[in-house]
């Protein structure tokens, strides 16, 4: 029993010894001591072990050990690149069994997806403008105010163009938004708005019309709901006040327009 535990006592200072070389930590045996230290007969560490064994090593280090900045980037380093060397094996395992590279990474990861998102370009492809404005707007309509279906399906969700085609606009994300499936049933890609005024009232304008269509029940779309409906109101009354302003403005266009006819006609009977 004892010449197992002085076998074993004698593998965990080995272990040490290398681990302490690695970190660059003054041992009290001098680092030619390590290199001619004969090996133990049929003791093997495996790599995954002395991996966990380094990783447990550094991180005691950088939380117990020095204090000076260098050595505290070096434990950094170490760490994280140990800790990168983990997630390699498992992405290239994982990827092996699925047959394409990047399973089980982030989008984050990848450069292609990063350039997509950073990148403010206007000529990006349709099935990015689709994920990018999804991402954008969180997965909520930008009609209804609703949050889209959890369903990850089209008909549940859609990413349509504000300005037509034909009007100047392009599938862009500065031109599209995403809309819920319900207001999907009821989207008109005729119908044109933007065509004058602000973009703020023609966004206002396009929205209560196709609210009002769910309202109406089109094309089979459920009604809108109590959060949505109060939206509505909200829109309902906008629309109302601008309406009354319109009719306001015309009568003040009719008025001056009827007096200088009056104007007209008396400069002609003189």
């Amino acid at each position: 029993m004892e010449g197992r535990e002085t076998v074993m006592g004698e593998k965990e200072r080995e272990i040490k010894k290398l681990i302490d070389y690695e970190l660059g930590v003054d041992s009290i045996e001098s680092i030619d001591s390590i290199d001619n230290t004969p090996a133990l007969e049929g003791e093997v560490v495996k790599l995954d072990e002395f991996d966990s064994m380094f990783e447990q090593a550094l991180e005691e280090q950088l939380k117990y050990g020095r204090e000076d900045s260098e050595s505290e980037n070096l434990v950094r380093s170490r760490v994280d690149l140990t800790k990168s060397r983990v997630k390699d094996k498992k992405v290239q395992r994982v990827s092996t069994v699925f047959g394409f590279k990047g399973y089980g990474e982030y989008a984050v990861d990848k450069v292609t997806a990063r350039k997509l998102f950073e990148n403010r370009s206007r000529s990006k492809p349709v099935w990015a403008v689709y994920m990018l404005v999804g991402l954008r707007d969180a997965g909520v309509c930008r009609v209804c105010d609703e949050k889209v279906s959890t369903k990850v399906k089209m008909k549940d969700w859609n990413v349509v163009q504000m300005v037509l085609t034909r009007n100047g606009g392009s599938f862009t994300e500065p031109n599209c938004i995403l809309i819920c499936g319900e207001c999907a049933k009821v989207w008109n890609p005729n119908k044109a708005f933007f065509l004058s005024g602000s973009m703020e009232e023609e966004f206002r304008k396009m929205c209560f019309y196709l609210m009002r269509r769910r309202q109406e029940r089109r094309c089979g779309s459920k009604p809108l709901s109590s959060r949505s409906e109060q939206r509505y109101v909200e829109l309902k009354r906008a629309e109302q006040m601008k309406d009354a302003e319109r009719a306001m403005s015309e009568i003040v266009r009719m008025q001056k327009a009827q007096e200088i006819d009056e104007v007209e006609l008396i400069r002609s009977l003189r």
